[in-house]
């Protein structure tokens, strides 16, 4: 059996993982575990497992990875939470400023916006779920994994010596009593300025509709969302003088996009440029993909 499970890094994604694997753990018994984020990772665990259960689970695999498992056409579950929560998460754990986690939420949601449209996916969401033994049951269910009376009672068991948990309980409140990075939903974001929380908000909207089978096929790149050259940790928050030697000004924005061709239109404006600057635009990945001079 192939157990597939992708999520972005977040508390919740973390605490059905621990959870489902006590069930696979009870229910399946031999079972090897494996987590990798390219193919090489994949290739080298699956010349060491032995077991014949696999439990697979990726917050940030690469395209090479994701179209593995595409072709594989096996039941895939995705844990999924608002993305503004996940956002807060990585700012807590990662200890990363705002726009910088908000990337991260994206680079990895995006890697697999893919599985969002296939008819094998289960999306399991945060805000959706009663409790315990319902989020099990559905799970069991959709990798057919057949969840008897005495496993449930043996998970019950293990989650209680471990968490102090029951599968009556609330998955809201259960997570939030057990596990250490929890926080209410819509929490943590308190303190990040308006500008880039308006911005934000709009991003966090678009990847949510990517869960429910949505496109992402236009958007508008603020300003707050480049860089300034000289510090990368901030964010544009005016104009930019252009009084100095050569530099880099500004750069970014350092978005994740789902796969396609896409037309990106840059729009500046200058005003009083007495001097007559020369601007030099590129388009980074990897290599410089296009460069056009002004």
């Amino acid at each position: 059996m192939l157990i597939l499970i992708f999520g972005p890094p977040s508390g919740f994604v973390q605490w059905c993982l621990w959870l489902i694997r006590v069930m696979t753990d009870v229910a399946l018994v031999e079972v090897d575990y494996a987590s990798a984020s390219n193919t090489d990772q994949l290739r080298d665990f699956w010349a060491k497992r032995h077991k014949p259960n696999v439990f697979f689970f990726a917050d940030c695999p690469n395209r090479r990875l994701v179209d593995v498992f595409t072709q594989v056409n096996a039941p895939i579950l995705i844990l999924w939470e608002k993305p503004e929560d996940v956002t807060a998460f990585i700012m807590r754990e990662r200890n990363l400023a705002f726009l910088w986690s908000w990337r991260l939420n994206m680079q990895c949601s995006m890697t697999f916006a893919d599985y969002f449209l296939l008819p094998l996916t289960l999306v399991l969401r945060r805000q959706e779920q009663s409790n315990i033994e319902n989020l099990l049951r559905v799970v069991a269910e959709h990798f057919r994994i057949a969840l008897e009376p005495e496993h449930l009672v043996e998970i019950e068991r293990r989650i209680r010596a471990s968490k102090g948990l029951e599968l009556g309980h609330s998955v809201e409140e259960a997570f939030l009593a057990s596990w250490p990075t929890s926080l209410p939903r819509g929490g943590g974001l308190e303190g990040v300025p308006v500008e880039l929380a308006r911005v934000g908000d709009d991003l966090h909207r678009r990847l949510d509709a990517l869960s429910y089978g949505g496109t992402f096929d236009e958007m508008v790149v603020e300003r707050e969302l480049f860089i300034p050259g000289g510090d990368p940790h901030g964010y544009l928050m005016g104009p930019i003088d252009m009084v100095g030697p050569a530099r880099c000004i500004v750069y970014g924005p350092f978005l994740y996009l789902p796969v396609g061709d896409w037309v990106a239109d840059l729009r500046f404006r200058l005003d009083e440029n007495y001097s007559g600057n020369v601007l030099e635009v590129d388009v980074f990945h990897g290599e410089v993909l296009v460069s056009e001079s002004f």
